[in-house]
């Protein structure tokens, strides 16, 4: 599976102060949302969203700090209160989303890309384009051991789908609706875009035929959440304690339905009235709240 460095330019990774230390805690992503048919969009900041809770109740000063690359070779940090971000309600259900809309010129001095929400692999594209079980994926996102001392240098890993959204998943002492990928997740990793790969086979009729050319190579599947990790007995291990606990390799990843979803319920009626303000004007831009983002 080929990944397009453009998929790895749309991460960022998130820093928080912790005893007065800045710390490497996760990874967030770029996505733009056209406003109606006017050839203009907007331009969200997205993450998980125990990413963001976590700073808020532990770090010194609640602030959310991107480290964003910039063109001259180096990188940035923008800072974002926690507490702003845009989050669900979780009344209806459990979600791990987090989204703030992007106030920078996207063109200016940083250096990222946005993943455009036509590629977001819904479950309407999942069933069109014969996608699930055993489709090959991707994350991009931050690897703590090896961030960057210039710049970020996201790391990819890779993966499988191993089990469709149905019943929900018990995670993290609740349930939640999340493909599972066979894959080992790791702490800097949550936020992290995950990409599925489409594959070159269709099945048509119980036979195998190869997809036409220039269909779409992947989507964007959801945000990374974390993964599970098993208790073992370690009491015979030499200097050990009693009880470790090891990745057990697969991932849980929140689909992006769920992320449309939330910021049209958030944005909903600011992109109908961007869209009508728009409506008529010349050229494609990226709007957040008033800022062109050309």
């Amino acid at each position: 599976m080929y990944v397009q460095p453009e998929f790895r330019d749309s991460v960022c990774f998130i820093y928080a102060r912790i005893k007065e230390q800045e710390k490497p805690v996760g990874t967030a992503f770029f996505v733009s949302m056209p406003i109606g048919t006017t050839g203009h969009e907007t331009v969200m900041l997205v993450t998980a969203l125990h990413v963001i809770s976590n700073i808020q109740l532990k770090s010194d000063d609640q602030q959310v700090r991107l480290r964003v690359n910039t063109k001259d070779g180096g990188f940035r940090f923008v800072e974002i209160n926690a507490a702003h971000w845009h989050r669900p309600d979780q009344v209806d259900e459990i979600l791990d989303i987090a989204f703030f809309p992007w106030l920078h010129v996207m063109d200016s001095e940083f250096d990222v890309r946005s993943i455009p929400i036509g590629f977001a692999a819904t479950r309407d594209v999942m069933d069109a384009d014969q996608l699930g079980v055993g489709n090959e994926v991707a994350f991009a996102g931050l690897f703590v051991n090896h961030h960057g001392k210039l710049r970020n240098e996201p790391i990819v890993r890779f993966g499988n789908i191993a089990a469709m959204p149905a019943e929900p998943v018990a995670f993290r002492s609740t349930e939640i609706e999340a493909y599972l990928v066979e894959s080992r997740s790791v702490g800097g990793l949550s936020g992290s875009p995950v990409w599925v790969d489409s594959g070159i086979w269709r099945n048509v009729d119980g036979v195998l035929l190869r997809r036409e050319g220039g269909s779409t190579a992947g989507y964007l599947l959801g945000i990374m959440n974390g993964h599970w990790d098993a208790r073992i007995d370690a009491t015979a291990m030499d200097d050990a304690p009693p009880v470790e606990f090891v990745n057990m390799g697969i991932a849980v990843v929140t689909p992006v339905d769920k992320l449309i979803g939330l910021i049209m319920s958030v944005l909903g009626k600011y992109l109908d009235d961007a869209a009508k303000q728009l409506d008529g004007i010349d050229g494609s831009a990226a709007v957040a709240f008033g800022y062109p983002l050309p």
